[in-house]
């Protein structure tokens, strides 16, 4: 699975982790990338089940994946990356869509659209997990739930996001609501302090 390096495509790969049936007999590997990084072809084996959530690659380099392996899931909101794969002469398996996150994305296709026919509808978003639902408002910056938005986007800032570690599990589970209660204290004050230390900075070292 790659995933972009921010904190929506590190949810992202937890929902790859969490849903993705497993059906190759490769290693489970989880690889944050970003634009402007080398895509590793040379890492990749033949037939080897591929996960590209909220990133995306250019087609030229998709077609060379695709002489890979077939099984190639590309999971992204990215607007320029989507219209560049206009008449693209393959089907992808996934979902793209605009103005929705890409972990947001991520939740739907495996929850409602995985195996089926189903279409992607807005409606889907309402079900996913409120740390889902946070960090893809903060994402395409629509700010729904305002201050507890930017507050856990930057309370989250101090935990341990790997796709593959605990933070997400135990937000997915039964201590849900305590921590994204704490992870949002915990970001009011790192914003209360960004936002007092700027001010002071301003007002002390700048000049026009």
């Amino acid at each position: 699975c790659f995933y972009h390096t921010d904190k929506a495509g590190k949810c992202s790969a937890f929902w790859v982790k969490k849903f993705a049936a497993h059906k190759d007999e490769y290693e489970h590997e989880f690889i944050p990338i970003n634009y402007g990084t080398e895509f590793p072809f040379d890492t990749i084996q033949k037939d080897e089940q591929i996960y590209i959530v909220d990133y995306s690659i250019l087609p030229e380099e998709m077609e060379r994946l695709l002489t890979i392996t077939q099984d190639v899931t590309w999971i992204d909101h990215h607007i320029s990356a989507i219209k560049r794969y206009d008449n693209f002469p393959y089907e992808i398996k996934g979902l793209r869509y605009d103005g929705v996150a890409g972990c947001m994305l991520t939740f739907c296709y495996f929850r409602y659209i995985n195996n089926t026919d189903k279409p992607f509808d807005m409606s889907m978003t309402d079900f996913a997990p409120r740390f889902t639902q946070y960090i893809a408002d903060f994402d395409v910056w629509t700010f729904k739930y305002g201050n507890d938005t930017k507050a856990f986007e930057m309370g989250l800032s101090i935990y341990d996001l790997d796709p593959e570690g605990m933070t997400w599990e135990r937000l997915y589970g039964k201590e849900e609501n305590d921590m994204i209660s704490t992870i949002i204290r915990q970001g009011r004050t790192m914003l209360d302090y960004r936002d007092f230390w700027s001010k002071e900075y301003c007002e002390h070292i700048g000049y026009e």
